[in-house]
């Protein structure tokens, strides 16, 4: 089974700058039939570049996606998608006539809607090594070593901010997951401070999992800060503007994650943005 496949910016960047900059990275990260492998991957872990760097709006050229699948049976699969977008930028003035001025982009205002959520855990994680751990996500142990924190949307989200601290822990780890579970976005330092920074999408349900490692009986806060367009009806914290620095270029990397439905008798291909 192949198909031709095409990546647009329709959102743009996280930034004052929307274009995402090569190169491009398309890598499948999960295929639920395990009988079905990829079979023309130009790099290692199953991905696929476009070395091509798309303004807001821009399409890429196509690339062939080839995979094994002998039983000829439907099968999906998850993709993460990776570029880069500039983060800041640098003025410079001309001395000279003619020379003009470099002047950086005009800062981006988001409005805020802001939640606080509080809870507890009883424990830690004492088998928890490299982001592992026995009970992390079993039912069971749900509100003694982990918790979610249930987070939905609003109409017009595009981005979410959560910051989780605790006074009476010594470290927790922070995940930001699909309501199915797939994990988009980890936080794990040494501390029980810890922050997530993630594109989203409105009006979908997503969980904030607090996981305890180096604590007792604990408590902990979250602030829950969506971004949203500059004057938006739903704010309910005034506003954040980012974007137009004066100094310091550079790029940051970005994450979107897409489940796609692959079908070869039909040759019919769906697509689902999970982040």
């Amino acid at each position: 089974m192949s198909f031709d496949n095409k990546l647009t910016n329709a959102r743009g960047a996280l930034s004052s700058d929307k274009t995402i900059y090569a190169p491009i990275k398309f890598e499948v990260t999960n295929i639920a039939n395990p009988t079905v492998t990829v079979r023309n991957a130009d790099s290692g872990n199953n991905g696929f570049i476009y070395n091509q760097t798309l303004a807001l709006g821009a399409t890429s050229t196509a690339k062939r996606l080839e995979f094994n699948d002998p039983m000829a049976q439907i099968f999906s699969f998850d993709a993460k998608i990776t570029g880069n977008a500039f983060t800041s930028s640098t003025v410079g003035t001309g001395v000279q006539p003619g020379e003009g001025t470099g002047n950086p982009p005009p800062p981006v205002v988001y409005s805020i809607f802001r939640e606080n959520r509080t809870g507890a855990l009883v424990a830690g994680e004492p088998t928890a090594t490299g982001g592992a751990s026995a009970t992390w996500g079993n039912p069971t142990f749900k509100g003694i070593t982990w918790d979610d924190i249930v987070i939905t949307t609003k109409s017009d989200a595009i981005s979410l901010d959560a910051i989780l601290s605790s006074q009476t822990a010594v470290d927790l780890d922070f995940d930001l997951l699909t309501e199915d579970g797939q994990v988009l976005a980890t936080s794990a330092g040494a501390t029980a401070a810890e922050r997530i920074q993630s594109a989203v999408q409105p009006n979908t349900t997503y969980l904030l999992r607090v996981k305890g490692f180096a604590n007792g009986p604990s408590t902990f806060n979250i602030v829950s800060n969506q971004l949203l367009p500059n004057g938006s009806p739903n704010a309910n914290a005034g506003t954040q503007t980012s974007g137009g620095g004066t100094s310091g270029g550079g790029t940051t990397g970005i994450v979107n994650i897409v489940r796609f439905t692959v079908n070869p008798i039909t040759r019919n291909v769906t697509f689902q943005l999970l982040q």
